[in-house]
């Protein structure tokens, strides 16, 4: 797996700690705070989501999770603040 793509990863488990507690158990906001947080601080670049693409697109996704070309676009949305962004504040 990619560095960039196990920061995602990571940052995505970190927020069901970081973010509030009517926002943590949300995974679209653990994706969102994950990109946007690692876009703040430099982890992540445009080029970063091709990998982890490849790795979501054909997830048919779960009872948590939504599949992955919604939740790909999700991250996408969220990296170029295309978002609802209402985690925005949370942001580190």
């Amino acid at each position: 797996m990619p560095p960039n793509e196990k920061l995602f990863i990571t940052g995505h488990e970190c927020a069901h700690f970081f973010l509030p507690d009517a926002f943590k158990l949300d995974e679209a906001n653990a994706d969102c705070w994950s990109v946007k947080t690692g876009r703040k601080q430099g982890y992540f670049n445009a080029g970063t989501f091709k990998a982890v693409y490849h790795d979501l697109i054909a997830s048919p996704g779960n009872w948590t999770h939504a599949p992955g070309l919604p939740r790909m676009q999700h991250i996408l949305d969220c990296y170029n603040d295309a978002d609802d962004g209402k985690i925005d504040r949370f942001v580190q």
